[in-house]
């Protein structure tokens, strides 16, 4: 999901920036057997300051062909932040 975030700004925000994890909260419903195909989708809610905020959602296929719905939702929050300073930040 978290990807996804990443996926949904990459063409929006400028080659210098980057976005940093602040905030998940998601509900994990269903278990995803091995070998089924997850699909996930991020959704931006809201964009203030420089925090975005993401619906996510994930659904599964099943070797099957069979489309399983809601197996995760929630909300994911990211900060734009120069890619530069973050990534020169020693631990």
């Amino acid at each position: 999901m978290e990807k996804a975030t990443c996926d949904a700004v990459e063409e929006v925000i400028d080659d210098e920036s980057t976005t940093v994890g602040v905030q998940v909260d998601v509900v994990h419903r269903r278990p995803t057997p091995v070998g089924a195909t997850v699909i996930v989708t991020a959704t931006v809610v809201s964009i203030k300051d420089a925090r975005v905020t993401y619906d996510v959602s994930a659904d599964h296929t099943l070797v099957s062909g069979e489309r399983v719905e809601g197996i995760g939702r929630g909300t994911i929050t990211r900060a734009v932040v120069d890619r530069r300073a973050f990534l020169s930040v020693q631990p």
